[in-house]
C-alpha cells in the first residue's frame, strides 16, 4: 500500500509508503529543529512583541477594550472558515457586542454551568468567544485532561456530531474523516489508530507540562502540528491545535498576544497551510523546521496587522483631537476614533454608555448628536437579523 501526498514544498518527494508517515518514525513524537534556521525569525518575532506591547501601554483604555473585541471577533469566524464553516459575520458581532472581555474571568464563565449542551447558534458562538478569552488569560499549566475535553465540548454542535467528548473510534479506520477543510476531507489522511488516542494525548499533555527552554512560539508551533497529526477527535481537533498553540503564546507574559489573531493569519495563507501540513505529516523526519518557521512568520505578520490597526485608532484619536471647533467631546472623538478600527458593531445607546462609562442621560444626548450630525456610518447602526433586537429605548420610543 502506498500513499499519495502533494509536492507541498520542493525537495519533498510525493510517493510514500505507511512506514514513512511521521507518526511511525521510531522515536515519534521526538520532533527536530535547526536552531539557527529559526534564529532570525526569532529575534524578529521578539522586537515586534516589544513594539506592539510598548504601544499598547500607551492606548487609553477606552480603545484597548475594542480592540480586544475585533480580535476575538477575528479569532472566531476565521477559526472556523478554515474548516470551511462560514459564521454570519452579523451574529458573530451581536454575540461580541456586549460581552465581558475581563480576561481574569474567562475562566469562571468558562466552568459555570454546562456550555456544551449548547443547540442556539447564539449560545453557540457564546461558548467559543468564552474558550478564546480562556485560552488567552490563563497560564498553560491551567490546561488539563478534563478541561480540554471541557473545550472540545463547547466546539461541538451536539446534534451533530456522536461520540461527544470522546476520542474518536477504530470504526473510522486508519484515515479518519476529518471534517471541515476540504483539502483535509476530501483526502481522509491518515493519522495514529484510534486506539493509540489516550497513548498519544497522554504523551501531549506531558510535553505541555514540561519545561521548554527554546521561544515558546517553538512550543506552540508543535502543538498544533501534533493535534493535526495526531486527531484525537473527529470533528474539531484543528480548533483545538489552534487553541493550544493561543494557550502557549499567552504564556510568553505579555499583552502583545490579546491583540492579534493568529487565526485570521492562517486563514490568509490558508493553502501553505493545508500543503505544508500534508508534506510535514508524509515526510519520514520529525524534523519540522519548515513547519515551525511558517507559524512563526504568520505570527509575525499577525502582529503587524495589530500593530497598523493600532496605529490607525491612534492617528484618527489624533486627527479628531486636533480638528478646531469640532463640537464634539473627547468622548465622542473616542468612538469615532474606535470605528475606524473594524469596530465590531452595532453600535447602540446602551454601548455607547458602556464604552464612554458616561451616565445614561448624558451618554443619550452625545450618541444621538453623533447620529443626528451624520458622523456614524449606517453599518454601524444595523441590527443584525440574527442577533438581539433593538428595545424600545433604542429605538427612541
Amino acid at each position: 500500500m502506498r500513499l499519495k501526498a502533494d509536492n507541498a514544498l520542493k525537495g519533498l518527494t510525493m510517493d510514500f509508503d505507511p512506514k514513512d508517515l511521521i507518526f511511525n518514525q521510531p522515536d515519534w513524537p521526538k520532533f527536530k529543529w535547526d536552531d539557527e534556521a529559526l534564529a532570525n525569525d526569532l529575534a524578529l518575532l521578539a522586537a515586534e512583541e516589544k513594539l506592539l506591547t510598548n504601544k499598547l501601554s500607551l492606548i487609553e483604555p477606552i480603545f484597548l477594550a475594542e480592540l480586544k473585541r475585533v480580535t476575538l471577533f477575528e479569532d472566531l469566524t476565521s477559526s472556523f472558515s478554515l474548516d470551511d464553516e462560514f459564521l454570519d459575520p452579523e451574529a458573530v458581532a451581536a454575540v461580541l457586542a456586549d460581552k465581558s472581555l475581563d480576561f481574569s474571568q474567562a475562566l469562571t464563565r468558562l466552568t459555570i454551568g454546562d456550555l456544551w449542551l449548547a443547540t442556539a447558534e447564539e449560545t453557540f458562538l457564546n461558548n467559543y468567544a468564552n474558550l478564546l478569552l480562556d485560552a488567552k488569560a490563563n497560564p498553560l499549566r491551567l490546561l488539563t485532561p478534563k478541561k480540554l475535553n471541557r473545550w472540545r465540548k463547547a466546539l461541538t454542535r451536539p446534534l451533530t456530531v456522536a461520540g461527544l467528548g470522546s476520542y474518536r473510534v477504530e470504526a473510522y479506520g486508519p484515515c479518519p474523516p476529518r471534517p471541515g477543510a476540504k483539502p483535509f476531507a476530501q483526502e481522509n489522511l491518515p493519522a495514529p489508530l484510534a486506539t493509540d488516542a489516550p497513548k498519544e494525548m497522554s504523551r501531549f499533555f506531558a510535553f505541555l507540562s514540561a519545561p521548554f527552554e527554546p521561544d515558546l512560539a517553538i512550543k506552540a508551533a508543535l502543538s498544533h502540528l501534533w493535534f493535526l497529526i495526531v486527531e484525537p477527535y473527529l470533528a474539531v481537533s484543528g480548533r483545538l491545535g489552534r487553541l493550544t498553540a493561543d494557550l502557549i503564546l499567552g504564556a510568553k507574559g505579555n499583552e502583545a498576544h490579546r491583540y492579534y489573531s493568529l487565526a485570521k493569519a492562517i486563514n490568509a495563507d490558508r493553502r501553505t497551510y493545508l500543503k505544508l501540513f500534508k508534506a510535514t505529516l508524509f515526510k519520514p523526519s520529525l524534523d519540522v523546521t519548515l513547519w515551525i518557521s511558517w507559524q512563526i512568520k504568520l505570527i509575525l505578520k499577525a502582529i503587524k496587522a495589530a500593530s497598523e490597526r493600532l496605529d490607525l485608532v491612534i492617528n484618527k484619536a489624533v486627527a479628531f483631537n486636533q480638528t478646531p471647533d469640532s463640537g464634539l467631546s473627547q468622548d465622542q472623538k473616542n468612538v469615532l476614533a474606535i470605528l475606524a478600527a473594524d469596530f465590531v458593531g452595532p453600535l447602540t445607546r446602551q454601548r455607547y454608555a458602556k464604552i464612554t462609562s458616561l451616565e445614561p442621560a448624558l451618554a443619550e444626548k452625545e450618541f444621538s448628536e453623533l447620529v443626528a450630525r451624520d458622523l456614524i456610518a449606517p453599518k454601524f447602526l444595523t441590527w443584525p437579523a440574527n442577533g438581539p433586537q433593538p428595545s424600545r429605548q433604542d429605538l427612541g420610543l
